[in-house]
């Protein structure tokens, strides 16, 4: 009798996990529906939608994200749907952050590089090490920044790795 009562509760489950997808997925597709899909993974029911011109989207600045990393115009005055679910947004503020953070790092690293080719008379090939003896004040200058700015930026990177690794 338990094993049935499992088998009834698993079936009960089953039953209403259908009718939830079945809500979350209408298939009833017209203009009304399709104004109110998210317009980057379609969902039409389930996480809440932010219209992408209007203000909470404004404040976000989710139309300059999409924008920046997509190769796709978005415009009022197109005819695709105007929404973009929590879910979307999420990736996308990540992606931008993401995006944003790496455009950072390159700049960094170019620094350091273009100080490191205009000193490349001063470094000594067999150990890596740096004759700054050799080196006018502005290319001392411009190591040293260069320098003290990638090694900040690695420090950086494995206190934001070993958080990580700890969640």
């Amino acid at each position: 009798q338990h094993t049935t009562q499992q088998q009834h509760h698993q079936q009960q489950q089953q039953q209403q996990q259908q009718q939830q997808q079945q809500q979350v997925y209408n298939g009833d597709l017209n203009f009304t529906t399709f104004a109110e899909l998210c317009r980057f993974c379609s969902i039409r029911n389930g996480p809440a939608k932010i219209h992408l011109f209007e203000k909470e989207a404004e404040q976000r600045n989710l139309v300059y994200k999409l924008r920046t990393l997509m190769s796709t115009n978005i415009s009022k005055d197109d005819y695709l749907p105007k929404n973009i679910c929590e879910q979307c947004v999420h990736k996308v503020e990540q992606l931008f952050d993401w995006r944003q953070s790496t455009l950072q790092i390159e700049n960094i690293l170019q620094n350091y590089a273009d100080s490191m080719r205009a000193v490349t008379a001063t470094i000594n090939f067999q150990d890596g090490t740096v004759n700054m003896d050799k080196m006018t004040v502005a290319q001392k200058n411009a190591y040293l920044e260069a320098h003290m700015a990638v090694q900040q930026q690695m420090a950086q990177a494995a206190i934001q790795f070993k958080q990580q690794q700890q969640q």
